[in-house]
């Protein structure tokens, strides 16, 4: 009876032991998988966390570089700033300096069209003076001409504003001679009818030889003697028969000394052997235009 429980308990122990061996391996099992499947999330989660740091180590990186590059383009931008505002300051003070410079061209200009006004009103003032001395000239030819006729001995001319009337000598003189001829003497009335109406004038007398050596002796040496005793012969017929003051005359001889022509020939020579009249321009209003221009 005895063993039967023995045996019995011995079963029932045999038993609870397998099954307690059976309950921890199960647990052991289970606590297995459980440390497997912890195992298994934490290495997940790891790398997980492994990928997320590295993006943003990455992102950290690229948001570094990105800065620099910002900071870079701003410290450009900057420069291009200071660039600018130094440009702007250098045109500004351009701008004023060529303002300045305008102002004084202006000023400048002005006095100038002041003053080429003045010249303008001076060269018209001049011109006005000209044009009338011109208008003179060509009634004193007119005149001139009018009274001496087809006189061929006389010719009268102007060149740059001079009145010249040259008389041949042989209407004049006789051949080395200086007294002058009765025909000569009614030319040289007409001449002075002339020049009489016309008191403000003023002439000289030239004498003019050709080169043929002076021969008669007495007091007179040469050529140029005898021009300039010729020239004074004139004179003295105008003042003395004709009443022209002495102080609008003036005599000169010239001898051989300033020919017209060549002496090569007998018409040159000819031509050489003359008394001019040269009637000088009115020279007192232009003179007063030239030093007292209006204004």
């Amino acid at each position: 009876m005895l063993n039967k429980p023995t045996e019995y308990l011995q079963k029932n122990k045999s038993s609870l032991n397998k099954n307690v061996r059976m309950k921890q391996q199960q647990i052991l099992m289970m606590g297995f998988a459980i440390l497997t499947l912890a195992s298994c999330v934490s290495s997940k989660k790891y790398s997980s966390c492994e990928k997320r740091n590295a993006g943003l180590e990455h992102r950290c990186i690229e948001l570094s570089d990105n800065e620099k590059k910002d900071n870079a383009q701003l410290l450009a931008d900057q420069q291009v700033i200071n660039s600018l505002k130094e440009k702007a300051t250098d045109e500004k003070k351009d701008s004023l300096q060529k303002q300045t410079e305008v102002n004084n061209l202006s000023e400048i200009s002005g006095i100038q069209e002041n003053n080429m006004d003045k010249q303008y009103a001076y060269i018209r003032q001049l011109q006005t003076t000209m044009d009338h001395k011109d208008s003179f000239n060509k009634a004193l030819v007119r005149n001139l001409i009018n009274a001496c006729g087809d006189n061929t001995d006389v010719r009268i001319k102007t060149e740059k504003g001079v009145v010249y009337v040259d008389i041949a000598d042989q209407l004049l003189f006789a051949s080395g001679k200086y007294d002058v001829t009765e025909k000569a003497k009614l030319v040289l009335a007409k001449i002075a009818v002339v020049l009489e109406a016309q008191p403000s004038v003023k002439f000289t007398l030239e004498g003019h030889t050709d080169n043929a050596p002076y021969r008669d002796g007495g007091l007179l040496l040469d050529n140029w003697d005898l021009s300039v005793k010729r020239a004074t012969s004139v004179v003295r017929i105008l003042q003395n028969e004709y009443h022209i003051l002495p102080s609008r005359m003036n005599a000169s001889g010239y001898g051989e000394y300033a020919p017209s022509m060549s002496n090569n020939t007998k018409e040159g020579m000819a031509e050489n052997r003359t008394t001019r009249i040269v009637i000088l321009p009115e020279m007192d209003d232009l003179y007063s235009s030239l030093s007292n221009p209006k204004r």
